[in-house]
């Protein structure tokens, strides 16, 4: 124990820690952040919520073709998929997915249609 004391008695006072509270830091801005106007914020912004959205929209449409397809073809799962539950799926999965993409399809140009009807 003494050992630890005398150790601490060869560090200089201005090296050792002392107990005193924290003091406020700034966040740190990015620069990039910094030299942006607000139109420009706003469609980084806009930008990053599609990317977000459109990635949200791929995890659904797989969830959905795992629940849909993969129930309807794959009645006894097993080590491997014979060639006709290969075949179920495959099909099934390209329907499902010409299906998806007409809903979506229909779905953005009503929402273009509305926004052009509002401007």
């Amino acid at each position: 124990m003494q050992d630890l004391f005398a150790s601490l008695e060869e560090i200089p006072k201005r090296q050792r820690v002392r107990n005193v509270a924290p003091t406020f830091q700034p966040p740190i801005i990015p620069q990039h952040l910094v030299i942006m106007d607000s139109a420009s914020v706003k469609q980084a912004v806009m930008q990053q919520v599609s990317s977000e959205a459109n990635m949200a929209n791929v995890r659904l449409l797989i969830e959905k073709l795992q629940e849909n397809c993969f129930q309807k073809c794959v009645p006894k799962p097993g080590g491997s998929l014979s060639s006709s539950e290969q075949s179920c799926a495959t099909s099934c999965m390209e329907k499902y997915m010409a299906a998806w993409n007409k809903v979506n399809s229909s779905y953005i140009d009503r929402l273009r249609q509305e926004q052009g009807v509002q401007m």
